[in-house]
């Protein structure tokens, strides 16, 4: 999990029910910043599934969650 300012190109944006993840890529890499109800996590992921996961538990269990990376440890998942 990074959380500095991503260089790189936005990709894509991705929007599910008020979780906003913007996809960057630098060309190397690709990070997935996660916004939820328009405020800024401050949170760079690795997957596309793992933003999600960060926003459905800090939407749920607020700023200092760590329930995203227990679920995905659970599941079999990295949860970078």
């Amino acid at each position: 999990m990074a959380t500095s300012p991503v260089p790189g190109q936005v990709e894509a944006v991705h929007e599910i029910s008020g979780i906003t993840v913007v996809e960057y890529d630098d060309g190397n890499e690709s990070l997935f910043h996660v916004f939820v109800d328009g405020t800024d996590t401050k949170m760079f992921l690795a997957s596309l599934d793992a933003a999600l996961v960060h926003g459905i538990a800090y939407r749920y269990d607020g700023s200092g969650t760590e329930a995203d990376m227990y679920f995905m440890r659970m599941i079999g998942a990295e949860a970078t």
